[in-house]
C-alpha cells in the first residue's frame, strides 16, 4: 500500500532543495575529490530523509540523488602504463588467455 502524499508546504520545498544541494555537494566530494567531509552514516541518514520527504510530498527534483546513479566520470585521471599488458575483455577468453 502506497502512502498518500500530502500537500507540500514551503518548509518541505525548502528542505527538499536543501537536502538535494547538500547531498550533491557530498557526492562531489566523495566521487570527484576523494575527500568526503561527512561519514557514510551521515550521508545515508540525509539520503533517507530526502527519499521519505519526496515520497510524502511528491516533490522530486531532477537532480535529486534519489533519481541518479553514480556520478559523472572524472576526466582528470592520468593514464597509467602497466608493466604487464592487460588484455581487452573480449580477448580474455581466447585460447591463449585460458589457463589449464
Amino acid at each position: 500500500m502506497q502512502k498518500q502524499q500530502t500537500k507540500p508546504d514551503s518548509t518541505s520545498v525548502e528542505r527538499v532543495t536543501e537536502l538535494v544541494s547538500m547531498l550533491n555537494h557530498y557526492r562531489h566530494e566523495y566521487y570527484n575529490l576523494t575527500k568526503p567531509s561527512v561519514s557514510d552514516a551521515v550521508y545515508d541518514r540525509l539520503f533517507d530523509e530526502l527519499a521519505a520527504l519526496e515520497q510524502k510530498t511528491g516533490i522530486i527534483l531532477s537532480n535529486s540523488p534519489t533519481q541518479t546513479v553514480g556520478y559523472a566520470p572524472v576526466s582528470m585521471l592520468r593514464k597509467v602504463r602497466h608493466n604487464i599488458p592487460l588484455p581487452r575483455l573480449r580477448n580474455s577468453t581466447s585460447g591463449s588467455m585460458r589457463r589449464s
